[in-house]
C-alpha cells in the first residue's frame, strides 16, 4: 500500500487569462497549433483534499453549478494519479468554485493541475514533473501552465510550456465575466483557421525566438503587443462582449482583450483607479466583475508552499 503523508490539504487554485493568443492553423492531427502566452491571475477556487481508507474519489462543489462527477476535470486528474500508480486508498474533496465557468480563465484547469499535485503529495507516490505533465497535457491542453504558474509561452496545442520572466510591473485589471459562457469548440468552430503546414511542435530555435521576442517585451513592462485571434469571431457570434470591451475602454482601461477562448474580457487598468472603473463598470455590464492582479511565478509556488505543497 502506497503511504500517506499530511491526512489534508487546503490548496488555492488560481485563474488565467491569455496576455496573447494566435491560431496558426489546423493540424493534421486535429488539433489547432496555437502560440499564447499564459500569466496567473489572483483570483481564486479552493479545495480542501482528505485522504480516506476506502478507495472511492468523492467530490463535493460549492459556488458555481459545476458537475460532481467522473466527467469533472478535477475528478478525472485525481483518477489518473490512482490509477498510473495503483492507490488503493482514496480522496474526499470540497472544491470551493469561484473562477467563473467557460470563462476562458482556465478554471477547471487550474483545478486539474492542482489535483494532479495534491493526489501526488498525499498519496506520496512521487511521479515526477514530467509524468504529472505528461498526465495534465492528457487531461486538457491548459493543464500543463498550471503545473508552473507565472507567466509562460504555450506552444502547440498550448501544451509545451516555456517560463518567462515576471512582468517589470504587476498589471491590475478589471475583468468582466458577462454571464454566460462560450464552449472553446464552438470558437474554434465559428471559423476556417486555414491548415497549419508547419511541424506540430516548434523546433527548439523557433520556440527560442519566440521567448526571446517576448522576454525584452515584457521586460520593458510592454502590452502594445497583446492580441487574440478570437476575439473578432467572437464579438460577431456576442455582441454583448464587444459591448463589455468598450464599457472597459471608456472606462479607462487599455488595452482591453478577450481572455482564452473567450467568455471573460479583461482590461489592464491604473492601480489607483481600478477599483473606481471596476465599480463604474459593474453598474453598466450584466454579469460579475472582478478586481484583480497578475500574479508572479514565485507567488503562485508561495501560495502552493503555504498550504504545504511544493511544485
Amino acid at each position: 500500500m502506497v503511504q500517506t503523508g499530511p491526512l489534508s490539504l487546503a490548496v488555492p487554485c488560481f485563474a488565467k487569462i491569455n496576455w496573447l493568443l494566435k491560431i496558426e492553423g489546423r493540424r493534421p492531427d486535429g488539433y489547432h497549433q496555437i502560440t499564447t502566452i499564459f500569466q496567473t491571475i489572483d483570483l481564486a477556487d479552493r479545495i480542501r483534499f482528505t485522504v480516506t481508507e476506502d478507495a472511492s474519489i468523492q467530490l463535493q462543489v460549492a459556488g458555481r453549478e459545476v458537475s460532481p462527477g467522473p466527467d469533472n476535470l478535477l475528478y478525472r486528474a485525481v483518477s489518473s494519479v490512482k490509477q498510473k500508480a495503483g492507490v488503493g486508498l482514496g480522496l474526499r474533496i470540497l472544491l470551493e468554485k469561484r473562477i467563473p465557468v467557460g470563462g476562458g480563465l482556465g478554471g477547471g484547469s487550474s483545478n486539474a493541475a492542482v489535483g494532479l499535485l495534491a493526489a501526488n503529495h498525499l498519496w506520496n507516490v512521487q511521479l515526477s514533473e514530467s509524468e504529472l505533465a505528461n498526465l495534465g497535457s492528457a487531461l486538457g491542453a491548459d493543464v500543463p501552465f498550471f503545473l508552473c504558474g507565472g507567466t509562460a509561452l504555450g506552444i502547440g496545442r498550448g501544451d509545451e510550456i516555456r517560463p518567462l520572466p515576471d512582468m517589470a510591473e504587476t498589471p491590475t485589471l478589471v475583468l468582466v465575466y458577462p454571464g454566460f459562457p462560450v464552449p472553446t469548440s464552438s470558437a474554434y468552430q465559428a471559423r476556417d483557421w486555414g491548415e497549419y503546414r508547419g511541424e506540430a511542435v516548434l523546433t527548439t530555435l523557433e520556440a527560442d525566438n519566440k521567448i526571446q521576442r517576448f522576454r525584452q517585451a515584457m521586460a520593458k513592462g510592454d502590452l502594445s503587443w497583446l492580441e487574440n485571434d478570437f476575439e473578432e469571431v467572437l464579438f460577431e457570434l456576442y455582441p454583448a462582449l464587444a459591448q463589455v470591451a468598450r464599457l472597459l475602454r471608456e472606462a479607462g482601461c487599455e488595452p482591453v482583450r478577450v481572455s482564452g477562448s473567450g467568455s471573460c474580457v479583461f482590461g489592464v487598468a491604473d492601480p489607483g483607479r481600478a477599483a473606481k472603473i471596476a465599480q463604474d463598470v459593474s453598474l453598466q455590464a450584466a454579469g460579475e466583475v472582478f478586481l484583480c492582479r497578475s500574479l508572479r511565478s514565485q507567488e503562485y509556488r508561495n501560495s502552493f508552499a503555504s498550504a504545504g505543497l511544493e511544485l
